[in-house]
């Protein structure tokens, strides 16, 4: 479920605008529009377009996913282990550096939210990278605000997923940020 700002967010990042009208006894209606897109736009470290399907093969990497909405965090792990990976949960950066800690094993990939309200996503990664060496790093994101995201410490490039997030556009995302 989006909130009123987050859409509004979305609407105003992607030039579009919201109309709001409401009458006693009749309710409240939001209209949202869109410019008409000519041509498939992409974002630094978003997919490319035939990119945006999910391959055939089964994934295997070690996964932590932090994300403090717990109806995302469950609906991501569900999606991405029923593609074979295996993924670590954590609802904030506090639990995502114990289990990182606690964790045997290569962490291969972090999917994390941009931002917390205790630090940003880059942060995290950068502390977590600390204990687990060589995690790519993937975000998240609901708002408008976005962070500069550079390549990390090692050179790993960000990549930047959109919420609401579909579950092919997840596990494509996550197999294409594995592989680069």
């Amino acid at each position: 479920l989006l909130g009123l700002s987050t859409v509004f967010g979305i609407v105003r990042q992607n030039h579009g605008f919201t109309h709001v009208e409401s009458r006693i006894g009749r309710g409240t209606t939001f209209s949202v529009y869109f410019p008409k897109a000519e041509e498939l736009c992409t974002f630094p470290g978003t997919l490319p377009l035939e990119r945006n399907r999910i391959d055939s093969k089964k994934g295997s990497a070690t996964i932590l996913l932090v994300e403090d909405s717990d109806p995302v965090r469950h609906s991501a792990k569900s999606v991405l282990e029923g593609h074979g990976y295996r993924v670590l949960c954590a609802a904030d950066p506090e639990e995502a550096h114990v289990v990182a800690r606690q964790h045997v094993g290569e962490i291969r990939l972090m999917l994390t939210n941009l931002m917390f309200s205790q630090m940003s996503g880059p942060e995290l990664v950068a502390q977590i990278q600390g204990v687990a060496p060589g995690i790519k790093p993937v975000y998240m994101s609901g708002t408008g605000v976005d962070l500069a995201l550079e390549p990390d410490p090692e050179g790993h490039q960000p990549f930047l997923l959109r919420k609401p997030i579909s579950s092919d556009h997840l596990v494509s995302m996550v197999a294409f940020a594995l592989e680069n």
